[in-house]
């Protein structure tokens, strides 16, 4: 294969190739962060709104339900758009779009001064999850090397529980709107950060910009060896994709005939993908998102108490925070399936003794006892964040197939936020109608049924280039 290109300029780059990595980690992790500050917002937010007007019928249960669960709603079609402009513009334009969404976002939080202006907050920030999706996970996948893309993963997850922390922190002892200021300084950080970076060697390639491509490649990862082994065959890809592809224009039918043809008969694609779909239920299964979401209402349930139930809350987004750098620490040193599966049949285990613990209290076998509870709490917060939490994205990237990529993503963005939507869309009604204990062991056994699927088709990624991950389903 014909692979002509040249290196634009010198390498005498300002930083060397691990800070050039960590700039654009810095940039993933604090959309992450704006993120977690809004997925965090909702359980300060509404509980503030019910204690000023001394009421619960300020924010109904209906009310409160779609303000939790807009975001992934709003993220289905926003994945579905975000992936068609970031093919044909690139990944660095929609950095800036993202950047434009959050900073309306939280500036419209900022402003709130009802339930209705939260929603449409949500509503927007509905619209930076979505390209969180699919965006983020594409630069990242595509921008950093094998060797720091699990650790940086790890990180950009871990960006989420600091925003949580965050948001539940300032709405314990602020009023709510204050998390607008620091969301609306996130967005100006990271507007000036996507300055500097260069656009995706992929996205280059897939355009024919083989020379640009080299140059960001070697911005990006170096010119070393591996580093150069890669480029040539990220360029010789898309050379041969290139030559392969019709350049007549295809009417709808025949594009959705390609796409069925992939779906259907191309392992490449249906086998990593399915695959992905599995780790994203387990990812929602393992009830913390929920946990978070519905914190204060959970925890106020068990202990009679609000305060008590708002610090037990800030305590469990301390350790969901430690797990996710413990998590970062065993990443380093464990197989990815190894440490996934371990810490997600753990957690499993402890939703079984948090539902078992409740039983005993249920029918009065034990006194209750907030320690207990809280130690329970913050076992599974700690073995939660370490593993489904903090690897999901890490993996469902890497699973990410090379041949109809966009759609892939596409696929997978839809079902997440689907997945997301609809447990924090009804987890308060499963909490009215079968109790706390009940739901527990509901989140509990669903885990366990996926645990097995995941067992038996995930496959080790730990290390591997994006091309030898897709070797693996050929």
């Amino acid at each position: 294969m014909d692979t002509k290109y040249t290196l634009i300029g010198e390498q005498n780059y300002k930083l060397p190739v691990l800070g050039r990595q960590l700039l654009v980690c810095l940039s993933a992790c604090v959309y992450s962060f704006m993120l977690g500050l809004s997925f965090g917002s909702p359980t300060v937010a509404v509980a503030q709104l019910r204690a000023r007007a001394n009421s619960t019928a300020a924010v109904s249960r209906e009310m409160g339900s779609w303000i939790a669960s807009a975001t992934g709603f709003v993220a289905i079609p926003t994945v579905v758009i975000s992936v068609i402009v970031v093919h044909h513009f690139g990944r660095k334009k929609v950095f800036n779009y993202a950047t434009v969404v959050s900073f309306v976002s939280f500036t419209i939080f900022y402003c709130s001064k009802n339930a209705t202006h939260i929603l449409v907050s949500r509503l927007f920030c509905g619209v930076l999850a979505g390209l969180l999706m699919s965006m983020v996970l594409m630069v990242m996948t595509e921008s950093m090397t094998p060797r720091y893309r699990g650790l940086f993963f790890a990180f950009k997850s871990a960006s989420v529980n600091w925003g949580i922390w965050c948001s539940n922190t300032i709405g314990t002892f602020c009023p709510y709107n204050y998390i607008g200021i620091v969301g609306i300084s996130c967005s100006i950080i990271n507007f000036l950060i996507t300055f500097v970076m260069p656009e995706t060697p992929f996205w280059l390639a897939s355009r024919g910009r083989y020379e640009e491509c080299a140059a960001a490649h070697r911005w990006l990862k170096g010119a070393d060896e591996d580093a150069e082994k890669e480029l040539k065959a990220i360029i010789e890809s898309s050379q041969k994709d290139a030559k392969e592809s019709t350049q007549t224009r295809k009417s709808l039918l025949t594009t959705v005939k390609e796409y069925w043809t992939i779906i259907v008969y191309q392992p490449s694609f249906y086998k990593p993908v399915s695959i992905g779909f599995i780790i994203q239920i387990m990812h929602v299964a393992s009830g913390k998102m929920v946990l978070t979401m519905y914190a204060i209402e959970i925890l106020g349930k068990v202990t009679k108490n609000k305060t008590t139930a708002h610090y037990f809350m800030l305590i469990l987004d301390g350790f969901s925070v430690l797990g996710m750098y413990m998590g970062c620490f065993l990443a380093k040193r464990l197989k990815r399936r190894t440490m996934f599966l371990c810490s997600s049949t753990l957690s499993a285990i402890l939703m079984f003794a948090v539902s078992f613990y409740l039983y005993l209290i249920k029918f009065k076998i034990l006194s209750e006892n907030n320690i207990i509870f809280l130690s329970i709490l913050v076992l599974y917060s700690l073995v939660t964040c370490c593993g489904p939490i903090l690897l999901f994205s890490v993996i469902c990237s890497e699973l990410f197939p090379l041949k109809g990529r966009s759609f892939g993503v596409i696929l997978s963005g839809v079902n997440n936020s689907a997945l997301f939507a609809l447990s924090v869309k009804f987890t308060p009604y499963l909490l009215w109608a079968i109790d706390t204990e009940n739901t527990f062991l509901f989140y509990a056994i669903f885990s366990i049924t996926c645990i097995f699927l995941a067992y038996k088709y995930l496959p080790e990624t730990k290390d591997k280039t994006l091309n030898e991950i897709a070797a693996l389903f050929q």
